[in-house]
């Protein structure tokens, strides 16, 4: 009897550090998979502050590329066609499709 009763007790004893462990387990999965998305979020927004100075920077040259065109060459017209309009009108472009995606991912880490 008293063995059996020692052999119920270590059977339970077993069940529960059994549980214990699934349950540590599980713990430790959701753990790794918020630290990874923390570090997701963490990236993208530096991401998103890098494009952010860059589209500001190209923003800059465009402005002092329209000022030199009017200014300096005195020119009475420019369009988004002239060469070196273009280039910047199209790396802001770039930028701005980047910066969409990258925010859109953002709110999507943000909505989980």
């Amino acid at each position: 009897m008293e063995q059996e009763v020692c052999m119920d007790f270590l059977a339970k004893l077993r069940e529960l550090v059994d549980k214990g462990v699934d349950v540590s387990a599980e713990f430790l999965a959701k753990a790794k998979a918020k630290a990874e998305e923390a570090g997701e979020k963490g990236a993208l927004r530096v991401e998103i502050y890098q494009l952010e100075q860059k589209a500001k920077q190209v923003s800059t040259l465009l402005g002092a590329e329209v000022y030199h065109a009017f200014i300096e060459k005195g020119q009475k017209t420019i369009t988004a066609e002239s060469p070196a309009i273009r280039d910047h009108l199209e790396e802001l472009s770039r930028l701005r499709s980047l910066l969409e995606t990258k925010q859109r991912r953002l709110e999507e880490l943000s909505d989980t």
